[in-house]
């Protein structure tokens, strides 16, 4: 069951807690925003598992016939940080990363995972970098409304059996366009982030409070729906 709890890093808001059963937010697909996966962006992340088994916070998958493997997913495997992309490279290729430090379980960790397209997959935890691999996936080829942003589980096309789906609190839901350095990433670490915000390709905060949706801030990208609640 979806449902609502206090967070407060330094600030006070309201967040969505996933029971880890059947709940997720179907955040649409990116091309009603201004986000793109197939170039430099990143995704930003306020989480507090509940539990240490492995989750998925956020991706988005490919139920084509020709690209079915391709998809982009950040989780959490065995309380490190996972960030994987799967694109075209040749047939497929995937470029996945680990963080080298654990996520606590019922603690309140900030993640943001940047993609500098064909150069690095790097994550942060914390503000502080905790790991890199080479991007060597090339495009991800998303058909426009067909592939959702699956928020709390992982692609339905694509579910591995080992991730689960979250079970937890998220807040603060953010996609940029272009890589967010490690400096601008502290700079809103732990606060609202303003919704005109120059990158700002979509952006859930999450703090809704009550209803069946969690409202998007900038207006370029979908309101997500409660799923399975």
């Amino acid at each position: 069951t979806i449902s609502i709890e206090r967070f407060d890093p330094s600030y006070r808001c309201t967040v969505l807690q996933f029971d880890g059963l059947s709940d997720w937010v179907d955040l649409g697909s990116s091309e009603t925003g201004d986000f793109t996966e197939n170039g430099d962006f990143t995704i930003e992340a306020w989480v507090k598992p509940a539990d240490a088994l492995t989750h998925s916070i956020l991706s988005r998958g490919n139920a084509s016939l020709e690209h079915s493997n391709s998809y982009i997913h950040l989780g959490i495997d065995d309380n490190q940080v996972y960030f994987s992309v799967r694109g075209t490279n040749g047939d497929t290729e995937t470029a996945e990363v680990l963080t080298g430090e654990t996520v606590s379980v019922d603690t309140w960790t900030h993640i943001a995972a940047v993609r500098k397209y064909g150069a690095a997959l790097t994550i942060y935890v914390n503000g502080e970098p905790s790991g890199s691999v080479a991007d060597t996936a090339g495009d991800v080829p998303f058909e426009g409304e067909t592939n959702h942003w699956n928020l709390g589980r992982h692609s339905d096309i694509h579910s591995p059996a080992t991730f689960a789906n979250f079970s937890g609190s998220m807040t603060e839901i953010r996609l940029w366009n272009g890589v967010r350095t490690e400096a601008e990433i502290n700079d809103h670490i732990d606060q609202r982030i303003d919704p005109l915000s120059t990158g700002l390709g979509a952006y859930w905060p999450l703090d809704d409070g009550s209803g069946s949706l969690a409202v998007e801030s900038t207006g370029f990208a979908a309101d997500g729906i409660f799923e399975g609640a």
